[in-house]
């Protein structure tokens, strides 16, 4: 018989109810692995042809400390609720490469996404951020 060690995990949170499912479930894993969880949200850059059509949302200071907040209060409250160890982490970028990074930076040992069911026609066209991380995440997910 083997052990499974997993001592962080990162989940990638946006306030979406897949987020928040992913959240739950991060939650009871590492209730279960006594682990410690990094909640991740991806800023994302405007879309070119919004470029100068006003100030995107990051350059306001107060910001930041919002989304903190929402972070912590909110989507992380499943984590607060188990009394998981957890921190957050907010980088600018697409949700696959930050995420990928973030759980490359900590040595994560396992990545939790919630996943939209937008319709394959959807996600061809649109994307889809839970294939794009499986693809570009070197760890479990």
């Amino acid at each position: 018989m083997f052990e499974i060690a997993v001592h962080r995990i990162v989940v990638g949170v946006d306030g979406s109810p897949a987020s928040n499912q992913a959240v739950r479930w991060a939650a009871q894993i590492a209730t279960a692995l006594k682990a410690e969880v990094v909640a991740v949200f991806a800023v994302r850059p405007p879309p070119p042809w919004a470029l100068g059509f006003g100030t995107p949302a990051q350059a306001d200071p107060t910001w930041r400390a919002e989304i903190d907040e929402t972070m912590r209060k909110d989507w992380c409250a499943p984590l607060a609720a188990a009394r998981v160890k957890f921190r957050i982490a907010v980088h600018a970028g697409l949700p696959a490469k930050v995420i990928s990074a973030v759980a490359n930076e900590i040595n994560a040992d396992l990545v939790v996404i919630g996943r939209r069911d937008k319709g394959v026609a959807a996600d061809v066209v649109m994307g889809s951020d839970s294939h794009d991380i499986s693809l570009a995440c070197h760890r479990p997910v």
